[in-house]
């Protein structure tokens, strides 16, 4: 990587994270390219090189985030998958980690409801193979009852993100698990 792509990146990466701070506390038709870059310690001309506006920055910071959780190759193969429990738990520990403030905030009061429908489409184009979808459903229902499990599965997620550390990472993933384990087809490995 050379110096001025290095430099570039720390520059964007200065802004993203100004831009986090202040996606923080207040809602994004709130903030201004004036307090990202102020904040970042740069001028409004160089948050335009990088971004169009403020829904941009955010739309390229969310962009990354949905990389990063791809990226990580962890998603199910096949129709009977098998996962290890324990490494399913530091998969997901891991990107908590990294990103539970951005989570906190996109799926939180003042977040972005797109990303919240990109995540759910996320999870039902991921999960959807390994559910299992009961005999007695008619097939034109399945798509509603696998949409009931997905918003039902974000709705745990948004819930444990509100309450904050009062119920550890690792004892919720395992419990979902237990919970989530009759309705799929994949085999946890404990």
């Amino acid at each position: 990587m050379g110096k001025k792509t290095a430099a570039s990146e720390a520059t964007k990466q200065a802004l993203q994270e100004a831009f986090w701070e202040l996606y923080k506390n207040k809602s994004i038709e709130k903030i201004s390219v004036r307090e990202i870059t102020e904040r970042a310690g740069y001028n409004r001309g160089t948050f335009y090189l990088y971004y169009k506006d403020v829904y941009d920055i955010l739309e390229q910071s969310e962009q990354l985030l949905i990389r990063e959780i791809y990226n990580t190759g962890f998603f199910p193969e096949g129709k009977n998958p098998s996962y290890d429990t324990n490494q399913l738990i530091a998969w997901i520990l891991d990107i908590y980690q990294k990103n539970f403030e951005k989570f906190k905030i996109l799926l939180g009061t003042h977040g972005d409801p797109g990303f919240t429908k990109t995540l759910q489409g996320i999870m039902k184009r991921e999960l959807s193979c390994t559910l299992k979808i009961p005999d007695d459903i008619n097939p034109q229902a399945a798509d509603y009852y696998i949409e009931f499990v997905i918003s039902g599965i974000l709705a745990v997620i948004v819930k444990w993100l509100s309450e904050g550390d009062q119920f550890p990472l690792d004892e919720f993933i395992r419990s979902m698990i237990h919970m989530l384990s009759p309705l799929s087809n994949v085999h946890f490995i404990e």
